[in-house]
């Protein structure tokens, strides 16, 4: 099998496994979204809960995915320019 029908296949694999990711990601969104659609009237009668945010835990919530994307872009930019990665 040549390099060029590998990276083919490699690439239909991966825009297989996103495009399942993002059905699924999306189908719960909006069973999400259904499920705890509520009228003004009954969001006014309910109590708000205690809430105190946790600037830590959201800045690692933030910051883990943009790390991930900042690598996954260097690496895909170091292939793009032609250098195996790693070296």
């Amino acid at each position: 099998m040549t390099i060029d029908r590998l990276t083919t296949e490699l690439a239909w694999a991966t825009l297989a496994v996103a495009a399942g990711v993002f059905v699924v990601v999306e189908g719960l969104l909006v069973l999400a979204a259904l499920r705890l659609r509520q009228t003004a009237r009954e969001r006014a009668a309910e109590a708000l809960p205690d809430y105190r945010p946790s600037w830590g835990r959201e800045l690692v919530w933030t910051l883990l995915p943009a790390v991930g994307l900042l690598a996954l872009g260097l690496l895909g930019l170091q292939g793009l320019l032609g250098a195996a990665p790693g070296h």
